[in-house]
């Protein structure tokens, strides 16, 4: 979903071809190459705090997340995950790839990338942006508000079911234990990234014992689809595996490959997509 801060940003696939992006009204392409708007060089332009755009500022980790961000700002950081301690912030940086280490505008701009892509701003709210689409359209729909009964219903159960924020701690078994991701041993006292416990794995379906909770190494917390480092280890459980919001929802319903919107019925897709072609 673009919107008109969107405009003029480069085309990251097409470069000079493209003379900046600018904004359909409702399609998620670009009208000047015909990329879509995640192709160029967009980023998150909100400063409102993340969970608080989930609709997650009475969830158990918003305040240890709040925290933790606070946390960063005292040691002039964008970004900290749940778990560091202020002693322990310096040797979390030196485990961190160089090119995540989460200082300087290039890693900033980089970051609030993937905050756009992984967590799309018309899956924050999907009944507001439902609304703000429909409103884009020629004609009424009686099953509008259907519709958004189950774009609420959706976010709901993501919300208190399937999201999660990773948090680091250290490695406390002296054994070591095997990356959820790479299987690598995780050694002892090394900094690893764990999940909340109702995500737990079922050990026929990964190669970690039954007496271990998942745990991963720095570089490996990733989305299953994508690949990409999960922003601020925020991720959905799905299938016992970590996803960036954008693939989880398109995994559980359709997305619409024009608008870009998450749909929570076909039927309402069709009468929305040959509205606005009318």
């Amino acid at each position: 979903m673009a919107y008109d801060q969107d405009n003029t940003k480069a085309c990251l696939k097409c470069g000079s071809k493209c003379p900046g992006f600018m904004k359909h009204s409702w399609r998620m392409l670009c009208t000047q190459c015909h990329c879509a708007y995640y192709e160029h060089d967009i980023d998150d332009f909100t400063n409102q705090s993340i969970l608080d755009q989930l609709d997650l500022n009475q969830s158990s980790f918003y305040d240890k997340y709040m925290d933790a961000q606070n946390l960063a700002k005292q040691f002039g950081l964008h970004w900290l995950p749940i778990g560091v301690k202020p002693v322990e912030v310096n040797s979390f940086l030196n485990s961190l790839p160089k090119d995540e280490l989460p200082h300087g505008e290039v890693v900033d701009h980089i970051r609030r990338q993937r905050l756009r892509k992984q967590i799309p701003l018309q899956d924050r709210k999907p009944a507001l942006a439902i609304e703000e689409l429909w409103h884009h359209s020629n004609d009424s729909n009686p099953n509008l508000e259907n519709e958004l009964i189950e774009a609420n219903r959706f976010k709901n159960f993501r919300n208190f079911h399937d999201f999660g924020i990773g948090f680091v701690e250290h490695m406390n078994d002296k054994d070591g234990q095997p990356c959820t991701n790479c299987s690598n041993i995780i050694h002892f006292d090394d900094f690893c990234i764990r999940i909340k416990p109702e995500h737990s794995l079922i050990e026929e379906m990964s190669n970690i014992p039954s007496n271990h909770t998942p745990a991963w190494h720095l570089n490996c917390f990733r989305c299953t689809i994508c690949h990409e480092y999960l922003v601020d280890y925020i991720y959905a459980w799905l299938n016992n595996q970590p996803y960036c919001l954008r693939h989880y929802a398109q995994s559980v319903r359709p997305r619409c490959v024009t608008c870009d919107h998450v749909n929570q019925s076909i039927l309402f897709l069709q009468k929305l997509f040959y509205s606005m072609n009318s």
